[in-house]
């Protein structure tokens, strides 16, 4: 019977794999070689080969054109591999992502999916910002001629489209995962830089009320760093395997970076809001967890002098000059002891 069974077995697949060749589809000997590729690429992609890794995609993908986990590796590759500069680059991570988005029905995409089109989107935003600024400034020198001056405004202005459609895409993709409550840590983290991104086109009552949604944010995104990180903590401290203390370890180094990284945002809304206090309060933890960091003495340093304590501006300016790579003649070294000879330091 287990034979007669096996045998059924043999021949399902067989009919199935002899199917899909007549549909055009993958047997399940090509989908076992585009695994396969699909491994080695990981492989690559772990260890930042990747033109190797999107080599083996590749030679996947023409074994298995529409196979779900090749499609997204290559989305990502080709995300990681861009220039932030390359816009064709960019535009071609776009267009995998969105192929790979069209493969599934909303309801089974993958959450990395939409990772990675908020990603891409994120890029193309900074960068047609950066471009029609960049258009604007030379279009507003005296020296641009006339014919130059309307070509560059009007470049400024198609950036400035492609700008407002990729943050508004950026956001909608980030928020889709929000609503699918997976993805959480992802999603809060870019929301928390494009609500900031969002402060540079603004003015008056709406800037002040976007400056409140993106602490909002960051507070969020603070919130599941200290809990991941309190989490893998708790968890080292139970472990007693070392190749897991080891993963535990470079877990909790991660979220202390990001923590590190979220705070020091953090502080700029609050000093810009005029919140000094709570902009102290951000930098302590910051320099609590990495004394070394000398450009948050620095910013600790201004928000003691505008609140008028002398003592703990010289302290801290002095610690940023102690600590600081930053050459004699830089402009912060420069305003640190232009302040320390006004305090009197």
């Amino acid at each position: 019977m287990a034979r007669l069974r096996l045998r059924s077995w043999s021949v399902l697949v067989l009919t199935c794999s002899a199917a899909c060749s007549l549909l055009g589809g993958p047997t399940s000997e090509e989908l076992g070689k585009a695994e396969d590729h699909l491994w080695r690429a990981q492989r690559f992609y772990i260890h930042q080969r990747y033109a190797q890794a999107l080599q083996q995609t590749e030679l996947g993908l023409q074994l298995a054109p529409y196979h779900y986990g090749l499609n997204q590796l290559k989305g990502n590759i080709l995300l990681r591999s861009a220039e932030k500069d390359d816009l064709k680059a960019l535009e071609a991570s776009l267009a995998q992502f969105e192929t790979v988005r069209d493969l599934r029905a909303n309801s089974d995409i993958e959450y990395i999916t939409y990772v990675g089109l908020g990603e891409v989107h994120m890029a193309l935003y900074k960068l047609h910002k950066r471009l029609a600024d960049e258009n604007t400034t030379e279009a507003g020198r005296k020296d641009t001629k006339p014919e130059d001056r309307e070509r560059l405004t009007k470049e400024a202005a198609a950036h400035m489209a492609q700008y407002h459609t990729h943050l508004t895409k950026a956001e909608a993709s980030f928020q889709e995962l929000l609503d699918m409550g997976d993805g959480l840590l992802p999603a809060n983290r870019f929301l928390f830089y494009l609500e900031t991104d969002k402060l540079a086109d603004l003015e008056g009552a709406e800037k002040a009320k976007q400056f409140e949604a993106a602490i909002t944010r960051g507070l969020a995104y603070l919130k599941i760093v200290e809990e991941r990180r309190d989490y893998y903590k708790a968890r080292h401290k139970q472990e007693f395997r070392i190749a897991r203390e080891a993963d535990y370890e470079r877990r909790i180094a991660e979220y202390r970076k990001r923590e590190i990284e979220c705070r020091s945002l953090l502080h700029q809304l609050y000093f810009h809001t005029d919140h000094l206090n709570l902009a102290i309060a951000q930098l302590d933890r910051v320099l609590e967890l990495d004394p070394t960091n000398s450009a948050e003495y620095f910013n600790r340093a201004r928000c003691y002098e505008s609140l008028g304590k002398k003592q703990q501006a010289r302290r801290d300016y002095e610690d940023f000059l102690r600590t600081t790579k930053l050459s004699f003649d830089s402009d912060r070294v420069r305003q640190a002891r232009k302040s320390l000879a006004a305090l009197g330091g």
